[in-house]
């Protein structure tokens, strides 16, 4: 072999090797960055999780009570003589008072720190269920229809025009009279609102708040876990079997035309039946169920 030879053979061993570190700089690469992006899903899903108990925790009746004082405190602010019950009574009985009370409505539903906190949490899960919908297509569209109905709730507690009609209400207004009947002490009749506020915000949204908790909190939970405990290969799996089955699905749901959440919401569910036992399937099941008369309650609110 000429000194040519020997020459053109460590050139030719030379690319080889530095082929060879292209390749497994690129693995590695390619790797890491998937590592990077299923850390990011994990935190995005565990985040969601904590999200969602972190709004039932605001959506109860201390929250209730909260708007309550807020509205009451603004009436307060608005009425002319509120050192007076009668003139509270004639304040509220007087139509062309109705703009004043949407203010004091209004402005009581802006003061109220829980129901603020919780809409803003709300808004938050509706951008996390969109994290993620290129790798996990599936879940991203279940937890995008879940963030439904927290919002849907807090969305009928944040109007102004259930509350202005209450004001304006004669069987509310004779109901209030009866209960602050001779008493001429100034923080009376505003507690006394304060609380009428409360009962109805509470009648109107904690039966539904409640069963949310209960029915749709676990399947967050439980999908929650199947994220949060597998293994990077079983992660990828999960990727590769979601965007494999994601047109299978979907076209199902456009096909039979399914609409109403709780069923698209079973539809999605059957997917991670294979990953589940028969214990947590079993619960989702029956959350999938009682989520229909939740759903049912929750769109009565709007009418």
């Amino acid at each position: 072999m000429t000194l040519q030879d020997l020459s053109n053979l460590g050139t030719f061993i030379a690319a080889v090797a530095t082929t060879g570190s292209v390749i497994l700089a690129l693995v590695t690469y390619r790797k890491s960055t998937q590592r990077d992006a299923l850390k990011g899903v994990r935190t995005q899903i565990a985040t969601y999780r904590i999200k969602y108990e972190e709004v039932d925790d605001l959506l109860n009746t201390s929250a209730h009570v909260g708007l309550g004082m807020a509205i009451a405190q603004e009436l307060e602010a608005l009425v002319p003589d509120s050192k007076s019950t009668e003139a509270v009574i004639s304040f509220l009985e007087d139509e062309s008072n109705v703009n004043f009370l949407t203010q004091a409505c209004y402005l009581g539903l802006e003061n109220a720190t829980k129901i603020q906190e919780a809409i803003k949490i709300s808004n938050e899960l509706q951008l996390l269920s969109a994290s993620g919908q290129e790798m996990y297509p599936i879940t991203s569209k279940l937890i995008s229809i879940l963030s439904l109905y927290p919002s849907s709730v807090l969305a009928a507690l944040n109007e102004t025009e259930y509350l202005t009609n209450l004001f304006q209400d004669e069987d509310a207004i004779a109901s209030l009279k009866s209960r602050v009947e001779g008493e001429e002490n100034r923080p009376t009749v505003f507690r006394e609102i304060a609380l009428w506020i409360t009962l109805v915000a509470d009648r109107l949204c904690g039966n539904v708040s409640d069963r949310i908790a209960e029915n749709a909190q676990p399947i967050v939970e439980i999908v929650s876990n199947i994220f949060e405990s597998s293994t990077d290969q079983k992660l990828l799996k999960l990727s590769k079997a979601e965007r494999r089955q994601q047109e299978k699905i979907f076209s199902r749901l456009r096909r039979d035309d399914i609409e109403e959440p709780h069923e698209i919401i079973f539809e999605l569910l059957k997917f991670y039946k294979p990953y589940l036992d028969s214990e947590d399937w079993d619960t989702l099941v029956e959350c999938k169920t009682l989520l229909g008369v939740v759903h049912q309650e929750a769109a009565e609110l709007d009418t």
